[in-house]
């Protein structure tokens, strides 16, 4: 593999991190968390509010997450490298890398669903996407 790709993929860990953190904390206001006694009305109120904010920072989320597939596949590719003939734990990271990037596009999914209608549909609802994000 090219050297130069392979740091662009290494540098999409980094990349991935600040994303992830910009999409929560300043755009979307996710950090620190709603509380967990909030009621459903309260996590409307904090969708409707913020709602522009919400489905930009779920955006910058989705664009982070493929970013971090790609730091997964550089590292996976250089531990076969470093392994050689029999290169099982490579493949391991391959799997987990895939689960956790499925895992973590599920969590902007759920934040975008609560944000599609919020207010329009029952609180309730609004409030088992937040809580499933």
């Amino acid at each position: 593999m090219n050297r130069n790709i392979q740091l662009t993929c290494a540098w999409s860990g980094p990349l991935f991190v600040a994303l992830w953190l910009i999409g929560m904390w300043p755009i979307q206001g996710f950090l620190p968390a709603p509380e967990p006694s909030a009621s459903a009305d309260a996590i409307v109120a904090l969708y409707r509010d913020n709602l522009i904010g919400v489905r930009l920072g779920t955006a910058f989320e989705f664009i982070a997450v493929a970013l971090f597939a790609t730091f997964g596949g550089v590292i996976a590719s250089r531990t076969r490298r470093a392994e050689g003939i029999s290169p099982v734990i490579a493949y391991v990271q391959i799997a987990c890398v895939g689960a956790s990037t499925a895992l973590a596009t599920v969590i902007p999914v759920a934040w975008a669903v609560a944000a599609f209608r919020p207010g329009v549909v029952s609180p309730d609802i609004t409030l088992t996407f937040n809580d499933f994000g």
